[in-house]
């Protein structure tokens, strides 16, 4: 369908990379915690989604917009998840974040406005566009993984 897909794909993975949110094999003990990593892995499966999609040139384009507008919702719900300050061995959420929250916050809001635009850019068919959208989407994760998250292997 679209030349550019596989190239789509490669970008998605190479600005989000992993799509999952890792926990390692610890048990999360804490319900905040627990909750969290339910929200972050929604985005993630999303995102995913949308590296299938276009890294395998599947029939589910119209779909993208879909997986774009789910990361759009739970990401709204991020900041809120993060609020409290709670720790689990599982987590990989860094202490940065409540040091600075109104920056935790600002990304958060970002990505969501980055998954709208990405969204209006899939059902717009302009392959510029939803590359550039994708780009930024993917940037937004990306900062924000990099300022707030924990690497693990």
């Amino acid at each position: 369908m679209f030349r550019w897909i596989g190239f789509s794909a490669l970008l998605v993975v190479v600005l989000t990379g992993t799509t999952t949110v890792a926990v390692g094999k610890e048990e999360i003990k804490d319900p905040n915690v627990s909750y969290r990593v339910n929200v972050m892995r929604s985005i993630g499966s999303n995102m995913g989604g949308i590296g299938d999609i276009l890294k395998n040139n599947l029939p589910f384009q119209e779909a993208l917009a879909t997986h774009a507008r789910n990361i759009e919702s739970s990401g709204k719900l991020v900041a809120m998840a993060f609020e409290k300050e709670a720790k689990d061995p599982a987590s990989t959420a860094l202490p940065d974040i409540w040091k600075d929250f109104a920056k935790f916050k600002a990304g958060t809001d970002e990505m969501v406005k980055a998954a709208g635009a990405f969204a209006a850019a899939t059902e717009s068919g302009d392959k510029g566009r939803i590359m550039g959208a994708l780009k930024e989407l993917g940037g937004t994760c990306k900062e924000c993984h990099k300022a707030f998250r924990e690497k693990r292997n």
